[in-house]
């Protein structure tokens, strides 16, 4: 192999050379030709995503003899070694634009119809892709030739619910690439698919030519395994109008949805679409989406801000993609849990029917903020109007009955997080019957004036330390005019008053304290006249509201941040005698600052890790004796809650 190659402006444009390794300068993902780690070139590239923390690696296997070259044509990489070659070059860079070809050249008829490469992968597994069943052929699944019998590679361990925006936009669904199934060309332009397997705990991937095919090409034949960087499933759902589809993802922590997110194909006609959350277990629709008008040959990712509803905790959901139109969802054939439920467009059903499809894994993501919410208790309110019983004797009798006017009790109590709408139950006020007895021997007309209930406005003003807006909305409490005529000598029993408080649903943005003003409740003077030949005036109805004062407080919130490098715990590589040890060096500028081991693989904190303090200057913390199971991934975090803050030299772990 010679010593010096030449570069071409191509290879120059688009890679660094070092080592007999060509480094692609674009860094997500970043591709490797050759082995840095080596003094030759080596027939191999490695694939490496989100920062290496996840990577793929392919070598092409040889045993022929002779001496291997090296060389640079435009924009490929050209290993050569007796009768077979290897092209190595980008079609694209990026995520969702680019690709790598690996193209095998065989100058001359094989002795063996299989070629194959050794492979090596961190944290990544592989998802085939057979061919379509009739069933799904008679529904309208589509799934290109190219796909058929290729292999989908996803993070083994990334999820599809994330805790931020950038992690939404970092890893999506986690899938990683795509390995197409190659096609094969000979000299004439001929050309026929080959089969692809790959074994990973022999670390091998073949490569499978038809024999007879091999028997009658013409030679140079090529075959090119395609690595394309798509984050998109590779096939499209059955893009029929009213079908819900969901699949089962998990959660980690509680908190709230703000948005979700999947890979939408318009297929024929464009219609509207929109998404939901549902809990697993009983299936309940927990939130909901805003609509969108898919537009003409849309291909590609579409976000949707939750409008409904949205609280999650550490359990099983279905993100559920529901279209009017023949719009498609993306998705990869296996690795995931899908269901779907037959319905006519229209509002989200709840629950929904949830019937089993098969193992489908969907292009659909959510994105929710973490923690919990603010919790609302207001002091009861009491509405208490004293007994009007009047007695009116001689010559005449009118004996009204007992007038009640009771609010039962109003003590709700509510949880939201930030920006959300908080409505306690409806409070319901009730006047009792009110129906007096008129009793006379002659012509006489008794008229009770109206009776007069009016609520004013309800709009108290907030105080309080942060950015705090509470605006309940305005009550209306009014009871009709009441003026009922008795002529004597029948009897009038007029019928029962119906008074209704209408809904308190204060909206709560962020609470600190929230003291409102006191709730102004007046009943004007009832005051009957019975006239002939007495006047009787009762006395003025009293009326109480004592005051609603609801107070809101909020708990802090501890933020953890990942530092250093992962650490793969492999008991066998330890002596049984060693005992693991956390230890930091940090100090606290507000409040206290904390520390702790994170078991990334299980998503747990590892009991005993914790450590904090409030020391305001560097401090050396370790824990007590840790326990680490094997095969785990552990990092090292540091936490800060509420308005703490601080700063963090160092974390390790110790073996002792």
């Amino acid at each position: 192999m010679p010593k010096k190659i030449v570069l071409s402006p191509e290879i120059r444009a688009d890679f660094d050379f070092l080592s007999n390794t060509f480094i692609s300068k674009d860094k997500e993902p970043e591709v490797e030709v050759g082995d840095i780690k080596l003094a030759n070139f080596e027939p191999q590239v490695k694939i490496k995503r989100w920062g290496n923390e996840a990577n793929f690696s392919i070598r092409l296997l040889d045993a022929a003899p002779g001496q291997a070259t090296l060389a640079v044509d435009k924009e490929k990489v050209v290993w050569a070694k007796g009768d077979r070659e290897a092209h190595f070059y980008a079609q694209g860079f990026g995520v969702d634009n680019g690709a790598f070809e690996l193209e095998v050249v065989l100058l001359s008829k094989p002795t063996s119809n299989v070629i194959s490469f050794s492979i090596q992968s961190k944290l990544l597994k592989f998802l085939y892709q057979p061919p379509l069943t009739q069933q799904e052929v008679d529904a309208g699944v589509s799934r290109p030739e190219k796909v058929v019998g290729s292999y989908a590679v996803y993070h083994a361990t990334r999820g599809n619910m994330h805790p931020s925006e950038a992690e939404a936009a970092k890893y999506k669904v986690g899938k990683a690439f795509h390995i197409y199934r190659p096609r094969v060309t000979d000299a004439v332009g001929k050309e026929t698919w080959a089969a692809l397997s790959i074994d990973e705990q022999a670390g091998t991937l073949a490569i499978t030519i038809d024999q007879g095919w091999l028997d009658a090409a013409s030679y140079p034949v090529s075959i090119d395994p395609t690595f394309g960087y798509t984050t998109k499933g590779s096939s499209g759902t059955i893009g029929t109008a009213n079908y819900i589809q969901a699949g089962k993802f998990a959660a980690s922590e509680a908190g709230t949805v703000t948005s979700m997110t999947a890979a939408v194909f318009a297929k024929v006609t464009s219609g509207n679409i929109k998404y939901a959350l549902y809990k697993n277990s009983d299936k309940s629709l927990v939130g909901d989406t805003e609509e969108w008008t898919v537009t003409s040959a849309y291909d590609d990712w579409k976000t949707l801000d939750i409008i409904s509803g949205g609280a999650i905790t550490a359990t099983d959901y279905d993100l559920a993609f529901w279209p009017s139109g023949e719009d498609e969802l993306w998705y990869d054939a296996s690795g995931g849990t899908t269901y779907y439920d037959d319905q006519a467009y229209d509002g989200w059903p709840d629950p929904y029917a949830q019937t089993a499809w098969s193992t489908p894994r969907f292009s659909i993501y959510c994105t929710y903020t973490a923690g919990g919410g603010i919790t609302v208790t207001p002091t009861t309110l009491a509405l208490i109007l004293s007994e009007f019983a009047p007695t009116v004797t001689t010559p005449r009798l009118v004996t009204p009955s007992t007038l009640a006017l009771i609010l039962s009790e109003f003590a709700p109590t509510v949880t939201a997080t930030a920006n959300r709408l908080v409505t306690p139950p409806t409070l319901a006020l009730t006047l009792a019957t009110f129906a007096p007895t008129a009793t006379a021997t002659e012509n006489q007309l008794v008229t009770p004036p109206v009776l007069a209930l009016i609520l004013s406005e309800f709009a108290p003003t907030v105080t309080a330390t942060g950015n705090v807006v509470v605006t309940p909305s305005t009550l209306a409490l009014t009871l009709a005019a009441f003026a009922p005529t008795v002529a004597t000598p029948r009897l009038v029993i007029p019928p029962t008053l119906a008074l209704v408080l209408t809904k308190f649903a204060p909206t709560i943005e962020i609470g600190v304290v929230i003291v409102p003003t006191t709730l102004a409740l007046n009943l004007s003077t009832f005051a009957p006249t019975v006239a002939a030949p007495r006047l009787v005036t009762p006395t003025t109805l009293a009326l109480l509201l004592t005051e609603f004062a609801p107070t809101v407080t909020v708990g802090g919130v501890i933020a953890y941040t990942s530092y250093g490098g992962p650490f793969l715990y492999t008991a066998a590589n330890w002596n049984a005698a060693v005992e693991f040890f956390l230890e930091v060096y940090l100090k606290a500028i507000a409040g206290t600052v904390r520390a702790r081991l994170y078991n990334d693989t299980d998503a747990t904190v590892v009991a005993d890790s914790g450590l904090s303090t409030a020391a305001t200057s560097y401090t050396r913390l370790r824990s007590s004796a840790l326990s680490l199971t094997d095969g785990k991934i552990y990092l090292v975090q540091f936490g800060t809650e509420s308005v703490a803050n601080g700063e963090f030299k160092a974390g390790k772990l110790i073996a002792v």
